[in-house]
């Protein structure tokens, strides 16, 4: 079937992209009505303009870079896979976009074919995903709490109350059993306030200490991920931790997590952060795993770096089952 020039016109305005034909220089030399309504610009205004312009001021000098490199290796591809892409609108608005992009030779001369997608309506979406994916997350890890002292502590705590009213009738001194007795009901009232606890736990909607950033950061790498990871957290957080130290920790989960998605090929990874006589964080995933020795890489040795501040140890090694375990451990003093 021979294609006229009248339908592949029809086909190019019929693209559910805006798409634009863009010279060796970077001047749009063709565009269609999808891509007009997008940028906000008229047919006659976007024909012609560099493309360029078409970008945040802020990202002109970056995109000028990127064109020089895929001038030299032209190649059907998307654009800044992994980076919120931004289009600059006529009317001076940005809206976040894809792009692909496909090498085109016309009359000897090479152009470029791009495909550009509005992602708004896509943000928007995701963006209430990573906030369900995020609540959820803190609801589990609340009844996960809530279940551990109900099932663990109060049982224990009960069976310790009814060992030491077993013990009343044994006790021959009225000072000694007061104390026992004395005991057996504070025993009670502890029960009653882990109890009080466990209810607040299922009933509070938010948390604001450094749990609620890292399961902030899990529910935004989700997506990246392809799956969502385990969440655990031990010990007392009541405390806190010094802004310094959350400001540097929360940048470790997510390039440790960024790691896992663009080179592990995992499918399931676990988030652990403990609190004891240390701050330990620790990072498992059942993917490929790295070459056995030091960190290698920049995102590793960013990592590394942000531990050296942070005045801790990191180390990363493969895990014999297979995959990556890297283990953070700060000091307290850190606090």
């Amino acid at each position: 079937m021979t294609i006229s020039a009248s339908l592949a016109d029809n086909i190019w305005e019929a693209a559910p992209d805006g798409m634009l034909l863009v010279d060796d220089a970077g001047a749009v030399r063709l565009a269609n009505a999808e891509a007009c309504r997008l940028f906000g610009y008229d047919i006659d205004d976007l024909v012609g303009k560099g493309v360029d312009e078409l970008l945040p001021a802020s990202l002109r000098a970056g995109h000028l870079q990127h064109r020089r490199t895929y001038r030299e290796d032209p190649k059907r591809r998307s654009m800044g896979v992994g980076v919120r892409l931004l289009a600059l609108r006529g009317d001076g608005t940005e809206i976040a976009v894809e792009v692909g992009l496909s090498p085109m030779v016309l009359d000897g001369v090479a152009h470029t074919v791009a495909a550009v997608r509005d992602m708004t309506d896509r943000e928007i979406v995701e963006a209430q995903l990573v906030d369900a994916t995020r609540r959820r997350l803190l609801s589990d890890e609340r009844e996960r709490v809530a279940r551990d002292l109900h099932d663990t502590v109060i049982q224990e705590l009960f069976a310790v109350g009814m060992h030491l009213q077993s013990t009343l009738s044994e006790v021959e001194s009225d000072s000694v059993a007061a104390r026992i007795d004395g005991a057996i009901d504070e025993v009670d009232n502890v029960i009653s306030r882990i109890r009080a606890v466990i209810f607040d736990a299922r009933r509070v909607e938010e948390q604001t200490d450094v749990r609620d950033e890292v399961v902030e950061v899990v529910a935004q790498m989700t997506p990246m991920l392809g799956f969502e990871p385990n969440v655990i957290f031990t010990g007392d957080f009541e405390a806190g931790l010094s802004n310094d130290v959350v400001g540097e920790l929360i940048p470790i989960v997510r390039e440790a997590l960024t790691n896992v998605a663009k080179h592990a090929d995992a499918s399931t990874a676990e988030v652990s952060l403990a609190i004891g006589d240390a701050l330990h964080l620790s990072i498992v995933d059942d993917g490929r795993g790295i070459e056995s020795g030091a960190p290698k890489g920049n995102g590793l040795g960013n990592l590394t770096r942000r531990a050296v501040i942070l005045g801790g140890e990191l180390t990363v090694r493969v895990v014999p089952e297979g995959g990556t375990a890297l283990y953070l451990t700060v000091p307290l003093q850190a606090r």
